[in-house]
Order: structure tokens, then sequence, then C-alpha cells
């Protein structure tokens, strides 16, 4: 939202709160059911403080630095995979302590080479996929989901060993951080 067309904190919830409503009905004529909308989830909607809210001169994130010129085709894993799971984040560049898309990132395929290394080739492909939201802590994604491709008999070895080593991963992902900054992890 553009900060000089928002008269006050109590204006701008009230746009937040209808642009939600706008946005809940759109999606349940769409899909058929209700879902829920979050706008702006790192407001402190509490408060009348207007450095509270996510108010821009211009109404895009482009004036924080968010311009995406470190190149989207910049993958943590090297590959430009269509038709494949993957991310468009560019991680290059991008702050390993606040940029969740850069550490999710470079977790993910963490997690999925650690289960496939533990599993020894019982496994044929591993998927990882973690969806953050926005003012929830880094270690609780949104979704944080690992698909396996096995046989039967190996999902059944591996699907539980696998939910765990994800847990594991995202309950120490504050180490992440420091083994980028300090190089010890490849980012391309």
């Amino acid at each position: 939202m553009i900060s000089s067309r928002i008269a006050s904190a109590s204006e701008y919830r009230s746009i937040v709160e209808q642009l939600g409503s706008l946005c809940a009905q759109k999606a349940h004529d769409m899909v058929g059911r209700q879902v829920e909308i979050s706008v702006n989830r790192a407001d402190d909607l509490a408060s009348d403080d207007p450095d509270d809210y996510y108010l821009t001169v211009t109404g895009l994130s482009l004036e924080n630095g968010d311009d995406g010129s470190v190149g989207r085709g910049n993958r943590v894993n090297g590959l430009i995979t269509p038709f494949r799971p993957m991310s468009t984040e560019a991680a290059a560049g991008k702050n390993p302590v606040t940029h969740i898309g850069k550490l999710y990132n470079v977790l993910a395929g963490q997690i999925a080479m650690r289960i496939a290394d533990e599993a020894g080739g019982e496994i044929q492909e591993v998927q990882v996929r973690l969806l953050s939201q926005i003012g929830s802590p880094i270690d609780l994604p949104a979704v944080a989901s690992v698909e396996l491709i096995a046989d039967d008999a190996a999902y059944r070895r591996w699907n539980r060993r696998a939910r765990e080593i994800a847990d594991s991963s995202l309950a120490s992902i504050e180490e992440l951080t420091d083994q980028i900054v300090k190089g010890s992890i490849s980012i391309f």
C-alpha cells in the first residue's frame, strides 16, 4: 500500500481487512471452499504506529532492496529443471539471516541428500518442499513436504525416518546461517 494514500492506522487496518475479505471470496469462488488469507502478516495491527505496518512510498517492495537483481537463473543446486519442483529464488547475494528463500532452498537440498544418503539406493527420488509464512518462526514452515519415490516396502521403511530428518534439520536451521556465512556451504 502506498503510504501517502493511507491517512491513519485505522484506515490501513480497514483496507487490509477489506483486501483479505475480497481475496477470500475470490478464492472461495475459484476452489469452492473456504481458505485462510493473510495480508501483510508481519504487521502489528494492535499498534497505531505507522512503522508497524507494511507501507511503502511506491507500493512496491523494490524500494526496500527486493529487486531480484541477483538473477533468477542462479539455482542453489545449479540446475534449471522445467516440469520438476524447483524454487525460483536466487540465493546468491541474499542475506543468510533474514532471507528465508535462501535458507529453505539450501535446507531442502540438505534434507533430500541426507535422506537419499541414509537410504543407500532404496529410494529412487526424494523431493523436499519448504514454504514459509511471513511472521512465523523459520523452524516452523507453513508447509514441510517430503516426498519419497520408492517401492512400497522401501517407502514404509523410510517414511518415518525421512520425517525425522526433516524435523531435526528444521530444528537446527539457525546453524545453517553460520555455515553459509563461514563459506562451508556452497550456494551455487
